[in-house]
């Protein structure tokens, strides 16, 4: 996504959107170099300088590190928005590495769009880049609980890319995650309603409450819609 962005379907649901202009993957998913067992991804950005970070959808600042740490930072969505996978949620959004999180503090908003970090080394970390990791649901506190890799992972984690739209995103290096924008979603869902013999005749308004979710296809639909 790019600096004030704002995304929402055509009947006014806001949805998630990738946290930067470029997705530049050096570490996904069960990385063995530090996260193994977790669902967190590390973003190099654009290049080695240092890229800015925007807010996926509105949202509150719910946990900072304390000085010297890893600069980690917490954000919780302030209303259900609707993710890569179908799904209406809040989650929990935390970001790692911003080598200046001092005139951030816990409580402020940020709406979907504006600057809410940026890369950074803090904790020692090799080169530029953001640690990205998203929970389900609203995760009190820190959030974070050590695996059996002993790798401190978030509770009630979840895959990026089943959370994450990546309008306006360029992918550089997207690790062959199922990465998409909102439009190839909705070609995703015409797809699987004519799969389902169900007639894809129905309004543009509606499409946006047209869900999959991950145990199956869930159609609904407005009042005014009119589906055949």
């Amino acid at each position: 996504m790019l600096l004030g962005n704002k995304f929402h379907t055509p009947s006014g649901v806001q949805y998630a959107g990738y946290p930067g202009k470029t997705l530049n993957l050096t570490q996904g998913v069960d990385g063995a170099y530090s996260h193994e067992g977790s669902m967190a991804i590390d973003d190099a950005g654009e290049d080695v300088g240092v890229d800015r970070r925007y807010a996926p959808a509105d949202m509150r600042c719910s946990w900072k590190d304390a000085p010297g740490g890893v600069n980690g930072i917490n954000y919780q969505t302030l209303a259900p928005v609707l993710c890569r996978d179908g799904i209406l949620r809040n989650f929990t959004f935390r970001m790692v590495h911003d080598n200046y999180i001092d005139d951030i503090k816990v409580g402020d908003i940020k709406r979907q769009g504006e600057i809410i970090g940026h890369e950074g080394v803090a904790g020692k970390a090799t080169g530029n880049h953001s640690h990205f990791v998203v929970g389900d649901g609203w995760i009190a506190g820190q959030g974070l609980v050590k695996n059996k890799y002993d790798i401190y992972e978030m509770k009630n984690e979840l895959r990026p890319w089943d959370v994450f739209f990546v309008d306006n995103t360029i992918i550089k290096q997207g690790l062959g995650y199922r990465w998409a924008t909102f439009a190839q979603y909705v070609a995703e869902i015409k797809a699987q309603m004519k799969v389902l013999n169900l007639e894809t005749q129905i309004i543009e308004k509606a499409i946006s409450e047209v869900l999959i979710s991950p145990t199956g296809l869930k159609v609904t639909v407005e009042k005014s819609a009119v589906v055949k």
